[in-house]
């Protein structure tokens, strides 16, 4: 890190601390002051008497917000499901642990502060550190509220958990405000996580401090009879924080202040909400990262995932890769530099005569390096064995033989390689009218599908010859883990490959063939191709 970017850094941590602090300074300044008359052309009104309209006006800009990011990003189904609970739980909380409305005013107050912390942790929004975020908030909360118990608020009976569980929502509308509708970008390298480790450390010496203060009887949770204010901090001549003046206001229901009641939850009711949240913001973050959001049952299943994984983390295991119409310059081409690479290389075709003849010419250019490395299927056997499937076949033949392999492909990456010509005017462009052949493909096999496409660009013959492939590849799908194997795939294959966006962008992609097979044409060149340049930052 430069000394530039440590005090970028430094200077966005001090902002998100100081708009921390400033909002528990002025806290009950804000309380008071929208309880009171205001003058106006209407005469006089009281702020607080109009939370619930503000409240609306407030989601409905962020709702226009929201619609506006979520055109120029991604994941928009999963997002708006994200935002739905959200949503649902703020509502949930709303109807139960609110005493008065004003308080909605802690979800902008930590989305605010969690947005600021994102950006200061992860300015190029390439680590998404949200588990770090959600404990961040979630220590500058417990002192917010601590400093509200025992000296802003000395008329408060009890320290407030509710507060703490609207922070959290807070915390992750913030989080999902930012890292929602994620637009792709190449990937970085994998950052540790030393900040989450402190943290994580740091939050289980304060659990045990807390443990250890109950046990010693500093720190009282249940006093055994009420007590007066003055008291809540002194007991019996010594030193003693008492959490609640009754016995009986935690996890019961208490009137509220804006009519009807409201339930208290304490100290452990609230420790189970944080590991919800904190479990919750984990799989979010695995997904973002790019991991399954899948939990799969079983001790079977789950010593099969680990030993898979690590094998090929630990002694490099190569994928099976199976090529339907893999019998065509384009699909042989890419089985020959994966099967150099070291991948398992199932040919499909619509007959197992064909598949098999292509595997025996593949056998005498590429020998086996393993006895099981080739083999030869119908496309609906080849694709419930590949691991990643690859779909080569003519655009007019794309839909019937996804249609065929479907149940196969169930849960897999299926790297579609379809290009929309039309013969005979190959050199225009002519996309379907879902946009693009890969769109055609998501639509028809559904989110259980990961489609990317890719390889559209290249010459099939330069395939199947051992030369260097100058052009690069435009790598487009839903799911940046699934375009970032395709990408190392495309690398593994001798070619440099980038991250190109949602499948949305594979129109452009799929486009420009046609436009090279004109510059082909009009300038006599054998195999042009593109060439992604600039400077890195």
């Amino acid at each position: 890190m430069t000394a530039r970017e440590r005090a970028v850094l430094a200077f966005r941590l001090a902002l998100a601390l100081g708009v921390w602090l400033a909002s528990v300074l002025l806290h009950r300044l804000v309380s008071d002051a929208v309880g009171e008359p205001v003058a106006t052309p209407w005469g006089a009104i009281r702020p607080i008497d109009y939370t619930t309209e503000a409240a609306a006006a407030g989601l409905l800009a962020a709702l226009i917000a929201l619609g506006r990011a979520a055109r120029h990003g991604g994941a928009r189904r999963a997002t708006w499901s994200l935002w739905g609970l959200l949503l649902a739980l703020m509502v949930a909380c709303h109807l139960a642990l609110v005493t008065i409305d004003i308080e909605v005013i802690h979800y902008p107050q930590y989305a605010l502060v969690a947005v600021l912390l994102a950006q200061a942790l992860d300015p190029r929004r390439h680590r998404r550190p949200l588990l770090e975020v959600v404990l961040i908030s979630v220590a500058l909360s417990t002192v917010d509220e601590a400093v509200q118990y025992l000296h802003l608020m000395r008329d408060a009976r009890y320290f407030d958990f509710n507060d703490l569980a609207l922070n959290q929502l807070g915390t992750l509308a913030g989080l999902l405000w930012h890292y929602g509708f994620p637009r792709a970008s190449r990937g970085a390298p994998a950052a540790k996580r030393l900040l989450l480790r402190v943290l994580l450390i740091g939050a289980g010496v304060c659990a045990a401090t807390a443990g250890g203060l109950v046990y010693a009887g500093a720190l009282v949770v249940h006093p055994q009879a009420p007590i007066t204010q003055e008291d809540t901090v002194r007991l019996a001549g010594g030193l003693r924080v008492v959490l609640q003046w009754s016995p009986d206001i935690y996890n019961a229901w208490r009137p509220s202040r804006s009519g009807g009641t409201y339930f208290v939850i304490g100290p452990l009711p609230w420790l189970a909400l944080l590991l919800a949240t904190m479990l919750a913001t984990w799989l979010v973050e695995r997904r973002l990262r790019g991991a399954t959001m899948r939990l799969r049952l079983g001790a079977l299943s789950i010593m099969r995932r680990f030993a898979a994984h690590g094998v090929r983390a630990g002694v490099g295991a190569k994928e099976t890769i199976a090529i339907l119409g893999g019998t065509g310059d384009l699909g042989t081409g890419l089985a020959m530099r994966w099967a150099r690479a070291g991948h398992r290389i199932v040919i499909g075709s619509r007959t197992l005569e064909k598949a098999e003849k292509a595997v025996a010419q593949l056998e005498r250019i590429r020998p086996r390096s393993a006895p099981d490395q080739y083999a030869a299927m119908t496309n609906p056997d080849a694709a419930g064995a590949g691991e990643i499937v690859v779909l080569t076949v003519p655009a007019a033949y794309q839909i019937a033989t996804l249609e065929s392999v479907r149940a196969g492909l169930a849960g897999k990456i299926l790297i579609d390689v379809t290009v929309p010509l039309v013969p005979p005017r190959v050199g225009t462009v002519q996309l379907p009218s879902p946009g693009s052949a890969g769109q055609r493909a998501q639509d028809l096999l559904g989110r259980g599908v990961r489609v990317v496409t890719a390889f559209q660009n290249v010459a099939a013959h330069l395939l199947k010859q051992d030369v260097a492939i100058e052009c690069d590849v435009l790598v487009c799908g839903n799911q940046r883990a699934a375009r970032q194997r395709v990408v190392a795939l495309a690398e593994a294959a001798g070619m440099a490959a980038w991250h190109a966006g949602p499948i949305e962008n594979s129109a452009a992609a799929e486009a420009l063939t046609s436009v090279l097979i004109q510059i082909n044409r009009r300038h006599k060149i054998a195999h042009s191709g593109i060439k992604i340049v600039g400077q890195a930052h």
